[in-house]
């Protein structure tokens, strides 16, 4: 059938049933990150099973030729339930089963009138679906009391290639902080018919009371058929217990440029400015003249172990932005920030050959163990610096795995692809080597 997308409507025939099966699964749940605390507890009590209602539900081919069931979840009950166990039935046009799959879904729970999105996706061998039954195989009554946060209108925008591209924000408006513990997007025809369902690209997982925090969706392989008429979020969320603060300041000086590809780099430095050695994730927001969200990103701090007072320097990269951008701001992601216990040590390195080309600037040399420990990690920062304003403008990094006795060498030899406005002979490079 050449048709593409189908919404159930009257040219389907579907068969909802929500059956609770005698049995339960001894596999784990679905989301494997569900914390001590947290809704996912293995001891709670059975649900009925006919708790859960399906809003609205669609299946789709993508341009790959894989097919996908889309399903609108609602809880009925005035009661928390989740952690359930979902069974896809693909039924022939006589009704009989020619294949199923079963997915762990809602580790976290619906509370009472709650609506979150689920999908699924078949192998290539299931070459068509016309008919379906999604049947509640367990379930459980789950304590979750939702906090509700606010979104701000997300930009909205479809490559020639027909990547589609949701850029947003998500506001804490509530007096205690937050855990998010899923975004959702989903993709509606003009009929309203589900085209697509996908989890954010970048998203933080926490939120501090009147915080804000970039969201973005990257959609691939969304047929055109039917047309994407608009979009909405689903974010599940709870209240949080407040999480470990860190005092980290943001350099000013900054250098960005736009690659040859159209990516939008943002590089500089950030200090430590508290009393606990720190692992950083990043979050950076990109504006263009309107103030509109063009894009979001996040990056790791290549620095996985910085010290009180010490200063890493950063990259966060924005591969396509969906318009010009003129301004940014960056961020830690206190949900994939932690604190640790012991610092990387500092190595030595020897050697080191630089060779400044137009288009590429390498640097070589060894690294030497020179601790009085046998590491495991060896982790190598090159970088350029303009030499007049010690401005960062090139950045990479390599973390090496394996056994590194004390007076052990380890060979590097990493490539930054520079600013090609800048003048290679106005820059210096530098080295940073820890281990393990």
């Amino acid at each position: 059938m050449k048709r593409i997308s189908r919404a159930l409507l009257l040219i389907l025939v579907v068969t909802l049933s929500l059956t609770l099966f005698a049995y339960k699964s001894s596999k784990p749940d679905g989301n494997a990150d569900t914390s001590p605390g947290e809704v996912g507890s293995q001891d709670a009590a059975a649900a009925k099973g006919d708790e859960i209602e399906i809003v609205s539900s669609s299946t789709s081919q993508d341009v790959f030729g894989i097919w996908h069931i889309h399903a609108l979840l609602t809880n009925s009950a005035d009661y928390g339930v989740g952690q359930a166990e979902l069974e896809f039935v693909v039924l022939d046009s006589e009704g009989t089963a020619v294949h199923s799959e079963t997915i762990y879904v809602l580790p976290y729970g619906l509370t009472p009138d709650e609506i979150q999105p689920v999908s699924i996706k078949f192998p290539l061998s299931v070459t068509t679906v016309n008919q379906f039954e999604i049947n509640v195989v367990s379930l459980k009554k789950v304590e979750k009391e939702s906090l509700q946060l606010e979104i701000s209108p997300f930009k909205l925008s479809t490559a020639d290639n027909g990547i589609v591209t949701l850029v947003g924000e998500v506001y804490n408006n509530a007096d205690q902080p937050a855990v998010i513990h899923s975004v959702e997007a989903v993709l509606f025809s003009e009929d309203g018919g589900m085209i697509f369902t996908a989890s954010c690209e970048v998203c933080a997982r926490y939120l501090d009371a009147g915080e804000s925090s970039p969201i973005s969706f990257i959609i691939y392989g969304q047929s055109p058929d039917p047309a994407l008429d608009h979009y909405e979020i689903y974010i599940s969320s709870e209240a949080a217990i407040p999480a470990e603060t860190f005092s980290v300041e943001f350099l000013e000086l900054v250098h960005i440029y736009t690659d040859a590809a159209g990516g939008f780099h943002l590089l500089g430095d950030l200090q430590n400015t508290g009393e606990k050695i720190l692992d950083l994730n990043l979050l950076g927001t990109f504006f263009n003249q309107a103030g509109e969200i063009v894009g979001v990103s996040s990056a790791s701090l290549p620095m996985n172990s910085l010290r009180p007072g010490e200063s890493s320097p950063y990259e966060i990269v924005l591969l396509a932005p969906l318009d010009v951008v003129v301004d940014w701001s960056a961020q830690v992601d206190l949900s994939r920030s932690r604190s640790v216990d012991t610092p990387s040590l500092e190595l030595s390195t020897q050697g080191q050959l630089d060779t400044p080309e137009e288009f590429r600037w390498t640097l070589a040399g060894e690294v030497v163990n020179n601790s009085d420990q046998d590491l495991t990690m060896v982790l190598v920062v090159v970088g350029l610096r303009e030499t007049a304003t010690g401005k960062l403008v090139g950045l990479t990094h390599k973390l090496e795995i394996g056994e590194f006795p004390t007076g052990f060498t380890i060979p590097y030899s990493l490539g930054i692809v520079p600013d090609q406005s800048l003048d290679l002979t106005k820059l210096e490079s530098f080295v940073i080597v820890r281990g393990r």
